[in-house]
C-alpha cells in the first residue's frame, strides 16, 4: 500500500509541472499566433497604402483614360451623353465625374479618390468573405486578402475600374451575407442594387454578375429537396432583379426622360460594338489559352475525383475547354468581325 501511495504521489507530483508546461506552451503559441496575425494584417495595410499612393501617381493616357474625363466635363456643361455627344459606354461614370469636378475642380485627383475608396471597400468585403469561408484558419485570411489586393491593384488605375469594382462588390456581397440580417434575401437585394450600378458603368461586368447569381440560384433550387415549391425561388429572383430594374430604369428616366426608350438601345449597341472590338483585338497567347482552359479542366478534375460525380459532365466541360480557345483564336484572326459588329 505504501509503495502504491508513493508511486501515485510521484505520478501526481509530475502531473503538475507537465500540465503547467503545456499551458505555458499553449499561451506562448497563442501569443505567437497573435503576433503573426498582426504582422500579416500590417503587411496587407502597408501594401494597400502603397497601391493607393501609386494610384494617385499613375499616368493618364490620351485616349482611354481621357474619354471619361472629357465626357464628365461635357456633362458638367449641360450636355447629355448620346443625343449631344457620342458615348461608348453607359453614362453613369460620366455623371459621377461631373459631380466630382463640381466638388474638387477639373482634376484627375477627384476620380482617383473614388477609385481609392472603392479599392479599400473591396478589400474590406474580400476580408469578410474569407473570414466566412475560413473561420478556423485565421492566418490564411490576411494572406488571401493580400493575394486579392495584389490581383486588383493593377486595374485600379484603368478607366474600367469603377464598373469592375461595383461588379466585384456585388458578387462578394452575394457570397457573404451578413450574420445579423433578418432575412437571407437582404444580401441578394444588396447584390442586385450593386449589379444595377455596375450595369450603368459597363454592361458586360454587370451581366457577368447577373448570370453568375442566376445560375447559383438555379443550382440551389436543384439541390433543394422540395423542388415543387417555387415561392423561395421567386422571392430570391425578385429580390435580385427588382433592385436592378429600379436602378437602371430610374437612372435612365432621370437622365433622358421620355427619350430613354429610344436612347438606351443605341447605348447598348455602342457598348456591344466596343466589347466586340476589344475581343477581336485580344492577342491570342498561351496566357490567354491557360485562362480559358483552366476553369473547365479544373471542373473535370473535380468531377472525376468525386465518387458521386457524373461522367457525362466531364464531356461538357472538356467541350468548353476546346470551344473557348477556338472562339478566341477566331476572334484574334478577325474571322468573327461580320458576326460581332452590327
Amino acid at each position: 500500500m505504501i509503495d502504491e501511495r508513493r508511486e501515485s504521489g510521484r505520478g501526481s507530483g509530475m502531473d503538475v509541472p507537465i500540465s503547467a508546461s503545456t499551458a505555458n506552451l499553449a499561451a506562448a503559441g497563442w501569443e505567437q499566433s497573435l503576433i503573426v496575425h498582426a504582422v500579416l494584417w500590417i503587411a496587407v495595410c502597408g501594401y494597400a497604402a502603397f497601391a493607393i499612393l501609386s494610384l494617385f501617381g499613375s499616368p493618364v493616357s490620351e485616349f482611354d483614360d481621357a474619354i471619361p474625363l472629357v465626357g464628365g466635363m461635357l456633362v458638367k456643361r449641360g450636355l447629355t451623353p448620346g443625343p449631344d455627344f457620342y458615348a461608348v459606354y453607359p453614362p453613369l461614370g460620366l455623371y459621377v465625374n461631373a459631380f466630382l469636378f463640381g466638388l474638387l475642380g477639373r482634376t484627375v485627383v477627384a476620380t482617383r479618390l473614388v477609385d481609392a475608396a472603392l479599392y479599400i471597400a473591396l478589400l474590406f468585403l474580400a476580408s469578410r468573405f474569407f473570414r466566412r469561408r475560413l473561420p478556423h484558419s485565421s492566418p490564411l485570411i490576411p494572406l488571401a486578402t493580400m493575394l486579392f489586393a495584389t490581383g486588383i491593384s493593377g486595374t485600379a488605375s484603368l478607366p474600367l475600374w469603377q464598373g469592375l469594382a461595383f461588379s466585384l462588390a456585388a458578387f462578394l456581397v452575394y457570397l457573404s451575407p451578413p450574420k445579423s440580417a433578418r432575412s437571407p434575401l437582404f444580401s441578394v437585394a444588396a447584390s442586385g442594387a450593386l449589379t444595377g450600378i455596375s450595369l450603368l458603368y459597363r454592361i458586360n461586368f454587370g451581366g457577368y454578375v447577373a448570370a453568375a447569381v442566376v445560375i447559383d440560384l438555379l443550382l440551389r433550387r436543384k439541390a433543394r429537396a422540395d423542388r415543387l415549391r417555387f415561392e423561395p425561388d421567386f422571392k430570391a429572383m425578385g429580390a435580385f432583379a427588382i433592385p436592378i430594374v429600379v436602378c437602371c430604369s430610374g437612372f435612365y428616366l432621370l437622365v433622358y426622360g421620355a427619350n430613354a426608350f429610344a436612347v438606351v438601345p443605341h447605348l447598348v449597341i455602342a457598348a456591344g460594338n466596343a466589347i466586340a472590338v476589344r475581343f477581336i483585338t485580344l492577342e491570342f497567347s498561351p496566357r490567354l489559352v491557360g485562362a480559358l482552359v483552366f476553369p473547365p479542366l479544373w471542373y473535370c478534375f473535380r468531377i472525376l475525383t468525386d465518387s458521386n460525380g457524373r461522367p457525362r459532365k466531364t464531356f461538357i466541360a472538356a467541350g468548353f475547354a476546346i470551344v473557348l480557345p477556338a472562339i478566341a483564336l477566331a476572334g484574334g484572326t478577325h474571322a468573327l468581325i461580320p458576326y460581332l459588329l452590327v
